[in-house]
């Protein structure tokens, strides 16, 4: 550790050391940030010989949820001197940790170069490391990390303790709840860009093809909100949650702005509806029966809507 720490530098060392299990020792600590796209997380940061503790911080008090990553998933931690941060390699992601100010960042430099001189960590019985993976995927699941722990769920599911199969069971259901939320985020996504490029088409027939500039901003569109829906759909949650909540927030505001402006009350409802979808899949812990709800106020909030529009246009009702 490194001498002359100050009142707040102490308190943070004490507040890791409060989550060590006995006879464990805290070889490193720091403070920083995990960037997102909807705010940065805080987080104290501790290195213990087997794992990293990230623990949640919230107006300078620790929270009570204290996540672990082991050390046998940790690829590798890279110190990026332009950037003054480092990143927590693991399987198929990377999550970047920002410290702010000085001292802060003096202590992860350290940090990232004692964990580069650990002895391999410590294994233990079977039943031992079940518990330290069931542990594992549920941080995994509340870090946003879903790919990994449902890899850490297979990793349960082929060699476990069978004391333990009642646990896996919740877990496992809790990933299908959210896998099944994810999936129907990256649904109403995709079908709100394909039914926009229907509009489009049959909007081209009476007024013509679309210009140029008008053509590439709306290909870029449906090519932004693609990628997005994906990775929803491969379960990539710091990828596309962020900017799914974005799109939707975004919607509602130029659906309004749009409603004062020439009425467009239809166009207001549907919006509402495909917002309001969104956020029920992608906010909170999912559940099966709200992602139903969702999917039923997107079918006839959405889609219903959109069918009547089209077909009053084909029969030549007029709604207004």
């Amino acid at each position: 550790m490194m001498d002359h720490e100050t009142v707040g530098q102490a308190e943070v060392r004490q507040q890791l050391e409060a989550q060590l299990a006995p006879g464990e020792q805290l070889l490193a600590y720091t403070r920083g940030q995990i960037p997102g796209v909807l705010g940065a997380r805080t987080f104290l940061l501790g290195l213990t010989r087997d794992r990293l503790i990230l623990l949640p911080q919230k107006r300078e008090k620790a929270g009570t949820q204290i996540h672990t990553v082991w050390r046998e998933n940790i690829l590798n931690l890279r110190w990026s001197p332009l950037w003054a941060r480092f990143k927590i390699g693991l399987d198929q992601t990377t999550l970047e940790f920002a410290p702010r100010g000085g001292y802060w960042k003096r202590h992860a430099k350290q940090l990232v170069e004692l964990f580069g001189k650990l002895p391999d960590p410590s294994q233990g019985s079977i039943g031992h490391m079940t518990q330290r993976r069931l542990a594992q995927a549920r941080d995994f699941n509340s870090l946003g990390l879903y790919s990994l722990a449902q890899s850490e769920l297979r990793k349960l599911e082929s060699a476990y303790s069978s004391e333990s199969r009642p646990e896996i069971e919740t877990l496992s259901r809790q990933l299908a709840d959210r896998r099944f939320a994810l999936r129907a985020a990256a649904g109403f996504l995709l079908g709100n860009a394909g039914l926009t490029v229907l509009l489009a088409g049959l909007a081209s027939v009476g007024t013509g093809p679309m210009d140029g500039s008008q053509l590439c901003s709306f290909a870029f569109s449906a090519l932004i909100v693609s990628y997005i829906a994906m990775s929803l759909w491969r379960g990539r949650i710091r990828e596309g949650q962020s900017w799914a909540i974005i799109v939707a927030v975004l919607g509602v505001l130029f659906a309004a702005s749009a409603y004062t402006a020439d009425g467009s009350l239809l166009d207001l409802i549907m919006q509402l509806a495909f917002s309001a979808s969104m956020l029920l899949v992608l906010i909170g812990q999912p559940k099966r029966a709200r992602t139903l709800a969702a999917i039923a106020l997107y079918t006839a909030g959405f889609v219903g809507p959109f069918l009547l529009a089209l077909l009053a246009g084909v029969v030549g009702i007029p709604l207004s």
